[in-house]
């Protein structure tokens, strides 16, 4: 999986600073990625850097090194530098060394020890929690700083609690209100700032004031499979028939018990569901669902496959009549989206969703599947059964598959991603020859 690098040309990449290069901010951008976890892999961030460096920029990325890692390689093209590796008798001391916190110091010294030994042009932060030590370092080493905030990790963090009730990790780390404070600061000290969807730029500008030229909306899309490589549609099912496909996280949080009481009431129905789930998520959750599942009789019908690579994940994905995104009513939810509505378009299945705001505005605007109402086991359920026509099944699909050809694909929100990222760059250039050269640094005086 990784690329076998030579020591010299990683010597080259992560030794002393070459001579600063001002056309590198017009044209081609040296960019430092800060993920407080380890990678690979994570999903978003992956899409970004090698399509980054796919376009000939030159992106490294630093992050947490918890299962000791070593400490730089080259993984598809993208630099990676990790946290120091202690001794395996350190144990849990090495997740405590890289914990994602606002208070943790290692995260501004290992950033700005980076940005003192290179010359880069930007720094994107992914991590709201170790944003205002990464926006310190950035602006002290005169770098802007973007930040991704790949989630509304406010409305998240509460999500965990309720559903978790109290554990260690809850109380030590998960704090709502502090989050929001972390946020806050954040938003407006960071250069520009990158979301998933509208929505969430919406509550960033009316919520926090944070001036919609400085967001841009990169969303969780994926890479457009070309229509000659789709897989082969199985043969048509009997009109009664239908297979249900989910691909994500598997606990409650995501909707899947509804799913699973909306799969025993369509079956009530008299109509021949099955539902199979592609993907992992903690032990207990899962235990949990296949108890839901034998309670309500349907143990025999529903799948659950777990993890497995994407290749596979499609195949399977490809046989089914339709795709599932049972989101809860949330302002998570209502805030950002999943890329599995994506993926189902992307493959040419129908969707049914619940009226999370961004699944329904997307849906409205693509007719690419049917909405139910959050948390209704019969909408839901009625939802599925519309779907047991085929040229309902077949209509919705083409349409799923024409928008992911148009708009939402990954190529066309890496170009996205690609602008929001020069511009930025560039103003800060601009900034610097008109002898403006305030940081955050400064204005925190």
């Amino acid at each position: 999986m990784n690329e076998r690098v030579s020591s010299g040309s990683l010597a080259r990449s992560a030794g002393a600073a070459p001579e600063p290069d001002d056309r590198r901010a017009t044209s081609n951008m040296r960019i430092l990625w800060l993920y407080a976890s380890t990678y690979p892999w994570e999903v978003r961030i992956e899409k970004m850097v090698t399509s980054l460096h796919e376009r000939g920029h030159e992106v490294h990325l630093l992050c947490a090194n918890h299962d000791r890692r070593p400490s730089l390689e080259c993984s598809h093209g993208v630099v990676i530098h990790r946290l120091r590796r202690l001794p395996a008798w350190a144990g849990p001391v090495q997740l405590a060394v890289g914990l994602p916190s606002p208070f943790n110091p290692l995260w501004f010294c290992a950033t700005r020890a980076l940005l003192a030994r290179q010359s880069f042009n930007l720094l994107v932060v992914r991590d709201l929690h170790v944003a205002p030590a990464a926006i310190a370092a950035g602006h002290s080493a005169r770098v802007p700083v973007v930040l991704d905030l790949a989630e509304n990790w406010p409305s998240l963090l509460r999500e965990w609690r309720e559903r978790e009730g109290w554990n260690l990790q809850n109380a030590l780390l998960r704090h709502p209100a502090g989050s929001r404070i972390v946020e806050r600061l954040a938003v407006a000290r960071a250069d520009h700032v990158l979301v998933v969807v509208q929505e969430m730029r919406d509550r960033l500008v009316t919520k926090l004031g944070v001036d919609p030229a400085r967001i841009s909306v990169v969303m969780n899309t994926p890479r457009l499979l070309p229509r000659e490589s789709l897989p082969a549609k199985p043969r048509a099912r009997r009109q009664d028939s239908l297979l249900l496909a989910y691909l994500g996280g598997v606990h409650q949080s995501l909707g899947l018990d509804t799913a699973l009481h909306a799969v025993a009431n369509a079956r009530e129905r008299g109509l021949r569901v099955r539902l199979r789930i592609v993907g992992r998520g903690k032990p207990q959750q899962e235990r949990r669902l296949r108890r839901l599942a034998r309670e309500l009789g349907i143990e025999e019908v529903v799948e659950f496959l777990g993890w497995m690579p994407q290749a596979q994940a499609f195949g399977l994905l490809s046989q089914a009549d339709v795709g599932i995104c049972p989101f809860p009513p949330n302002e998570h939810n209502d805030t950002t989206i999943s890329n599995k509505m994506f993926e189902y378009m992307n493959l040419g299945l129908p969707v049914v969703c619940s009226d999370a705001k961004p699944a329904n505005r997307i849906m409205e605007e693509t007719g690419a599947g049917l909405v139910f109402a959050a948390g209704s086991v019969d909408a839901m359920a009625a939802a599925i059964a519309r779907f047991a026509d085929p040229a309902a099944r077949a209509a919705c699909g083409a349409a799923g598959r024409r928008a992911a050809e148009g708009r939402y694909n990954w190529e066309t929100d890496a170009a996205v991603l690609e602008e929001a990222l020069l511009g930025t760059a560039g103003r800060r250039r601009a900034c610097a020859s008109s002898g403006d050269s305030r940081t955050m640094v400064d204005s925190l005086r």
